[in-house]
């Protein structure tokens, strides 16, 4: 059994939500084993507690009462950005002759800022739309071009929305620290040393324990271990890609794996 090794993975590469159907599928895969015989009880049992807490953890800032809220002004402003960008290619298409020179300032600001929109996170389409309406207010050519193109009222909308959505965020905030109350426990960390424990555990016994059979444990682990390697590699190669696709928009951070809470 010396020779078997559990393939590596860099949890921290996981969403929350990955990571709860990773340690999962890592639970169930060892309870399919005999527990008690391999030596794995006690840090078993700690691992599917763990797990058991960072589940009810999640599902408890899921019923954030803001969030639905939120969501739902965050469709509203893909929506009206969608809708901008529509009329940005009708206008690409068929420019009427007395609004060409709109045309000319407006249509490029646009598709500059909001091409590629649906396809970013959160938190770069804010800082897109803040950018954009900023540059309307610094500049007056800009925003009049916009509202001879029937734009503007689209701006406004956004605008109201973005305002809102960054109250709703700020709210969510704060209701996220009551609830938690600055809890010093991250049930997520802690899940995860667990998970790892129990993992080097099973290398560990199944090095001293060399009468006992783990083949299939580490089989069945390594299979777990396998997909969720392979949705990292796809994610890290979509990421490669959009990034050059998207190589001259508009430079903005961007978040970890696990998305900020932003508007």
């Amino acid at each position: 059994m010396e020779n078997m090794k559990i393939l590596s993975l860099n949890i921290a590469d996981l969403t929350k939500e990955e990571y709860l159907q990773f340690a999962a599928a890592v639970v169930a895969e060892v309870k399919k084993s005999n527990v008690s015989d391999l030596g794995l009880t006690g840090v078993y049992n700690l691992a599917e507690a763990s797990l058991a807490e960072a589940n009810k953890f999640s599902k408890e800032v899921k019923r954030n009462p803001f969030s639905a809220d939120i969501d739902a002004a965050r469709l509203q402003r893909e929506k009206k950005v969608i809708a901008i960008l529509s009329f940005a290619r009708g206008f690409r298409q068929s420019a009427p002759e007395h609004l060409k020179e709109a045309i000319a300032l407006a249509i490029p600001e646009i598709e500059l800022f909001f091409g590629g929109f649906v396809r970013v996170n959160n938190f770069v389409k804010h800082q897109r739309i803040l950018m954009l309406l900023s540059k309307m207010d610094a500049d007056s050519k800009l925003t009049a071009a916009m509202q001879a193109l029937g734009l503007k009222v689209y701006f406004d909308e956004i605008r109201a929305i973005e305002t809102n959505l960054i109250g709703l965020v700020d709210d969510r905030r704060e209701l996220k620290k009551k609830k938690a109350g600055e809890e010093v426990v991250d049930v997520f960390g802690n899940s995860t040393m667990v998970l790892r424990k129990l993992l080097s555990t099973i290398e560990t016994n199944a090095m001293v324990e060399t009468s006992k059979d783990y083949s299939q444990l580490f089989l069945g682990l390594n299979v777990v271990i396998a997909e969720f390697k392979q949705l990292l590699l796809t994610r890290k190669a979509h990421r490669m890609a959009q990034a050059n696709q998207n190589a001259t928009a508009p430079a903005a951070p961007t978040t970890g794996t696990v998305q900020k809470d932003v508007a």
